[in-house]
């Protein structure tokens, strides 16, 4: 290892054609340091990782120099391999990262063949790479991506990129999937196998807790440039940047019920349209004209701690205030049941045995009740929704919608019907939920053609529908691919609404949003369900939304609730070991030791 920085960034840019997207951005990090970038979708984030790699997309370009080890980073890179030997890439989703075809004990061995490894050492190698991650099971490796588990696929790429025996690893995103007890896991193997290593650890997010968590420094980005730099444990105590603590103050609270949940209004501008002017003045609550002509340098504010605002001089002083508990409103909640489970049971059948998905659940939703159910993978959460749905039929149980009872393996298109005017559902991914040949409009259109209640001026009903959620009327004539993520949700939800269903089940509705764009729907579905009395069976792997969206809570450990009651009560004082496990595995306060 050279004297100097394992790497160094120095004032990177990166172009697609005459559009640049990211702006000279300088950062460095020494060997056994690990190191966030932070920002929302579009910040250039992912980009500058994908630049330190040497893996650019085929048209853009960058400038700028990339060392590792005191040596640049190729450019143009070599067809086929764009990978150093020195850097080592994870990615957020170990399911399109792992070659589908080949097992995991392969993906290790093809690395450690190209890095010349003779061929009688790869089968004990192959081993030996599995149990650094965890895996002390032989048969693993004889497996395939499909046969295992988020986290366990996640544990294989994660040997896989190690095979090498990198100097520097890079990690996009590499829990954001996860469940919240896998994520814990894997941070934590992060962490242990960075140290043990003494490695260089570039770690992508946009969840500052999780920074906080793992690293010694965050580097925060937005519209392609850095709005702050600092020591994971200053910054976590005293953000200077306006955008720093909006992130921070996005965050769902996993301690205490927020009366208002405040996201950032708006979304991240393209690099090239703010160039001669602070990128963040357009959502800045702390602007002044000067911010919409005046470039901020980045400049050091106190040691190792550099920022880029002009006010950071009146602005160094104010901390940000720490929210307090509010409390919690109730009185939308009526008597009636709008939900009935009752013994629910589903089994499948896994390599000639029987696997019980569920396990005798029951519960029952009330009229403006918001009730949670959290678990981890496998759980059973998803099962429980697709049987309300009709998209799986259980082994055994019933249920029963506002004193409608169906057997949902004998559903009629009448009894379809029905249940689907009472229960509408949003789903997790905005992008796939919306048909991207139909406008907005004719979206919502064709949810409104359902509703029991006769739609008598279609337009204006549109446009009330888009109001609600926050949008104007001219987002109608707009199709999904022209909306960012957070649009696109508001847009399912209103379509869910256009039914006017008493419940809506909310299936991971925020976990691919960033957190501004999260507390700004989470918002919004609180109004929804206060103001209009629709009750919400809302499934997440996350206890901070849990926390504030719930008031009762279901958690599920292997097909079975484990423990239930009002969330306050189960997060705070959980009597469960499952559910004790869960809330000790939310990403901590504390950050870092200094290496």
């Amino acid at each position: 290892m050279s004297a100097g920085p394992l790497l160094t960034v120095d004032d990177l840019s990166i172009s697609y054609g005459s559009r640049l997207l990211v702006n000279g951005v300088s950062f460095a990090l020494d060997g056994g340091e690990s190191l966030a970038l932070v920002g929302e979708s579009g910040s250039g984030k992912s980009l500058t990782a994908r630049a330190i790699a040497d893996l650019l997309p085929a048209g853009v370009s960058a400038t700028g120099r990339v060392l590792i080890e005191g040596a640049p980073v190729r450019r143009p890179r070599r067809r086929g391999r764009g990978d150093s030997p020195r850097v080592g890439l994870l990615m957020q989703d170990p399911f399109t990262m792992l070659n589908p075809t080949m097992t995991a004990g392969g993906h290790i061995a093809e690395t450690l063949r190209a890095a010349g490894r003779p061929r009688a050492e790869i089968p004990a190698e192959v081993s030996r790479r599995l149990a650094e991650v965890g895996i002390t099971d032989a048969s693993v490796a004889r497996r395939y991506p499909f046969e295992l588990s988020g986290g366990m696929s996640q544990r294989v790429a994660l040997a896989a990129a190690l095979a090498n025996d990198p100097a520097l690893l890079l990690a996009d995103e590499p829990t954001t999937a996860l469940d919240a007890t896998t994520q814990h896991e894997v941070l934590e193997l992060l962490r242990q196998v960075q140290r043990d290593r003494g490695m260089g650890l570039v770690f992508i997010t946009h969840d500052l807790r999780v920074a906080f968590d793992l690293c010694h420094r965050v580097v925060v980005m937005y519209a392609g440039s850095i709005m702050e730099e600092a020591p994971a444990r200053i910054m976590r105590r005293d953000p200077l940047h306006p955008y720093t603590r909006g992130l921070l103050e996005s965050i769902p609270s996993t301690d205490h019920y927020q009366g208002n949940l405040r996201g950032i209004p708006g979304s991240v501008p393209a690099t090239h349209t703010v160039l001669d002017r602070c990128p963040f003045a357009d959502r800045c609550d702390e602007r002044v004209d000067a911010c919409t002509h005046v470039v901020p340098p980045l400049v050091e504010v106190a040691a190792h701690h550099r920022a880029a605002c002009i006010r950071i001089g009146e602005l160094v002083s104010t901390t940000t205030a720490t929210s307090v508990g509010s409390a919690r409103v109730t009185d939308h909640v009526g008597d009636e049941v709008v939900v009935r489970v009752s013994d629910l049971r589903k089994s499948y059948r896994v390599h000639g045995g029987v696997h019980p998905a569920l396990d005798g659940v029951t519960f029952d939703l009330r009229q403006g009740e918001a009730l949670g159910i959290v678990g981890e993978s496998g759980s059973g959460k998803t099962t429980i929704a697709r049987c309300l749905l009709g998209l799986t039929s259980p082994t055994d149980g019933s249920i029963e919608f506002a004193g409608f009872g169906v057997v949902p393996a004998q559903r009629t298109a009448q009894d379809r019907r029905a249940v689907a005017q009472i229960v509408q559902c949003v789903f997790q991914d905005p992008y796939s939920t919306l048909n991207p040949m139909h406008s907005v409009g004719t979206a919502l259109g064709e949810a409104l053609s359902q509703r029991s209640r006769p739609v008598t001026d279609r337009d204006h009903e549109i446009a009330s529908l888009l109001d609600r959620v926050g949008l104007p009327a001219s987002m109608a004539t707009r199709r999904p691919a022209s909306l960012s993520g957070g649009q696109r949700q508001r847009v399912a939800i209103a379509r869910a609404l256009a039914v006017e269903p008493r419940v809506l089940l909310c299936d991971e509705p925020v976990a691919a949003l960033d957190v501004s764009v999260q507390a700004q729907i989470l918002e919004l579905l609180r109004e929804v369900n206060r103001s209009q009395g629709t009750s919400l069976l809302f499934i997440t792997h996350d206890l901070g939304v849990v926390r504030q969206i719930t008031e009762r809570v279901l958690v599920l450990y292997r097909g079975e609730v484990v423990e239930q009651g009002a969330t306050d009560v189960v997060l705070d004082a959980p009597t469960h070991d499952y559910t004790q496990r869960l809330v000790a595995a939310m990403p901590s306060t504390h950050v870092a030791q200094e290496a």
